[in-house]
């Protein structure tokens, strides 16, 4: 699902707004998710395997599942966009997996609940 939101915002502008929004919304479903904390996603250093793993989903849901471009997502999780690019690449390798295909999907479908109730009304 995208929202066909991409390219760079102005700060305070109601699409910088939502693509805050956004991410911020992604990160909250994959840490209840992952068991990790919202200081575990946006932390500045790796961290141990778990948190980087969920950080790269992080990453992917919120350009992959919400359309928003690799800079913006870069940009909510204070990484460059060849992180974000290297997280697609590494979480959309592992969707081979089924286990992790299922969580990647649940998590996809509870993303596109959130934008179809909530997120479209942020964006006017």
């Amino acid at each position: 699902m995208s929202t066909g939101l991409s390219g760079s915002r102005s700060n305070g502008t109601v699409e910088s707004k939502w693509v805050t929004a956004a991410c911020l919304q992604t990160m909250f479903v994959v840490a209840a998710a992952f068991r990790l904390s919202l200081d575990d996603l946006r932390g500045t250093s790796r961290g141990s395997a778990e948190v980087a793993f969920g950080r790269q989903v992080a990453m992917y849901l919120s350009h992959v599942s919400l359309g928003l471009s690799l800079t913006d997502v870069g940009r909510e999780f204070t990484r460059d966009r060849t992180t974000v690019a290297h997280a697609c690449r590494t979480v959309e390798d592992q969707r081979d997996d089924p286990r992790t295909e299922a969580v990647l999907s649940c998590l996809e479908a509870t993303l596109k609940f959130w934008f179809i109730t909530i997120g479209k009304d942020m964006q006017s």
